[in-house]
């Protein structure tokens, strides 16, 4: 599965991205929103890890501009907030957002979390493909 993992903490972005590779998961990073846009369009990732608190464009502006085109609109956003995050739940379903964690992140937890974006996407598509048949 390839995950779209942004965030402008080298650092940060770099530990996320191990951290999915030793679990088989395709980690495609990127420190800028700028890049992650471009990304997002060209490489279709099955969904993206947002950094909530990105200096060049917060979480929802980010969601915002996947939402407004159709070839981006389907990627299910994750946020990675800081422990004290607190934030409207209907605002974040209205930009996407398909779940948050916190950092620093608890492996463990992380993968697991991996896991069942991965069956919820796999079943999405599924249905998606079923549908086409059934047309």
């Amino acid at each position: 599965m390839r995950i779209l993992v942004v965030d402008d903490n080298l650092e940060a972005l770099s530990a996320t991205c191990n951290i999915l590779k030793r679990n088989e998961f395709y980690p495609l990073p990127a420190n800028t929103a700028k890049h992650a846009l471009g990304m997002a369009f060209n490489d279709k990732p099955d969904f993206i890890i947002y950094d909530m608190n990105m200096s060049e464009i917060d979480g929802f502006a980010f969601c915002e501009f996947l939402q407004l085109n159709p070839e981006t609109c389907h990627i299910p956003v994750v946020f990675l907030v800081n422990g004290c995050f607190q934030a409207d739940e209907e605002r974040l379903h209205m930009a996407g957002v398909l779940d948050i964690i916190k950092k620093p992140i608890n492996e463990k937890e992380f993968i697991l979390r991996m896991n069942a974006f991965h069956r919820f996407i796999n079943i999405r598509k599924k249905r998606k493909t079923e549908n086409i048949y059934k047309k």
